[in-house]
């Protein structure tokens, strides 16, 4: 897993996301109201912040690895909150 943060934060994000009605609507009908998802950060680029909802510290000298990843457009998100600077607590605890 190229460019993850070695360190991820545990963080809040706030962000617009897509939805769909089905049925009859009025064509003035939207929302704006914004999605929040936790998660730890493993990648934040241009395009994209990633999230990951599980992640599996590198053990004897392998990539980490994730489960479960958000891919957010970055020009989606209004703001991320930091929870936790860093989990790298799990790794103490999983290699000792």
């Amino acid at each position: 897993m190229k460019g993850y943060l070695k360190t991820p934060p545990l963080v809040l994000v706030k962000w617009l996301d897509s939805y769909t009605d089905s049925g009859w609507c009025d064509i003035e009908t939207g929302s704006t109201d914004l999605t929040i998802t936790y998660g730890l950060m493993i990648n934040k680029d241009i395009n994209f912040v990633t999230l990951a909802m599980t992640y599996v510290p590198s053990i004897r000298g392998t990539s980490p690895y994730i489960g479960n990843p958000w891919y957010i457009p970055v020009k989606m998100i209004k703001e991320i909150e930091t929870i936790r600077e860093s989990v790298l607590y799990m790794e103490k605890m999983t290699n000792g």
